[in-house]
């Protein structure tokens, strides 16, 4: 629907998206989500066997898309990203994630030295962020007064209603809540922003090697 307009709207949108990014003012408007609970498995019976999903605003999603762009750059440029992240590099992947944990592995296995491997999950990482803790590492890392109006404003009075749909297919919501920590699911900057807010986790870990791709992290320890 949106591809069919764009000869028609494309210069509105860029307007409203340079305006926003300009400005620094992310409208209260592009911040209410929709929440989908989606079963991580079949037959769920508690909260924790549903991933709750929020469904944005599609002029969130291309701000989201735009800023997502910029921040990446800046931070390959100013090398920002810790060199053990492979999410959101150029040339990195699960894959390569992976192969870099078995060469050390296998390279201290070389040495005659064993391995213990711990494998960290972050329960609700993106849910428990805190948005001040968040702001102030992004002024850590040089980003200007401009850019932090507009992650504040991204992050500051988010609401949400959840829609939830019974055996006879009927949509129920829920009112309306505040959010006030956290990243929503689903949202583009979100799991870059994650990466931010636990960069400095590798620097806090010593006496072993440390692998991460976005919210799973991996330790090794050589003996």
């Amino acid at each position: 629907m949106i591809q069919l307009t764009l000869p028609r709207t494309l210069a509105i949108i860029t307007a409203i998206v340079n305006q926003s990014i300009k400005t620094g003012v992310f409208p209260d408007i592009w911040k209410r989500a929709l929440v989908k609970p989606i079963p991580k498995k079949s037959n769920p019976k508690e909260l924790k066997d549903l991933r709750p999903i929020s469904i944005l605003p599609f002029m969130s999603k291309i701000v989201e898309k735009v800023v997502s762009q910029q921040l990446l750059e800046f931070l390959n440029v100013n090398n920002i990203l810790p060199q053990k992240q492979s999410g959101f590099r150029n040339g990195h992947s699960t894959a390569t994630a992976l192969l870099d944990v078995v060469d050390d592995v296998l390279s201290e296995a070389d040495s005659g030295n064993g391995t213990i491997l711990v494998l960290l999950d972050f329960s609700r990482a993106f849910d428990t962020i805190n948005h001040d803790l968040l702001m102030s590492k992004l002024s850590y890392y040089g980003f200007d007064s401009i850019t932090l109006k507009w992650f504040s404003s991204f992050l500051y009075r988010r609401s949400q209603r959840v829609e939830v749909i019974s055996k006879t297919n009927t949509k129920r919501l829920s009112d309306i809540s505040i959010v006030s920590q956290g990243v929503p699911q689903g949202s583009i900057l979100g799991p870059l922003l994650f990466i931010l807010y636990s960069a400095d986790i590798a620097s806090c870990i010593k006496y072993c090697k440390f692998h991460a791709y976005a919210d799973d992290f991996t330790a090794l320890l050589f003996f």
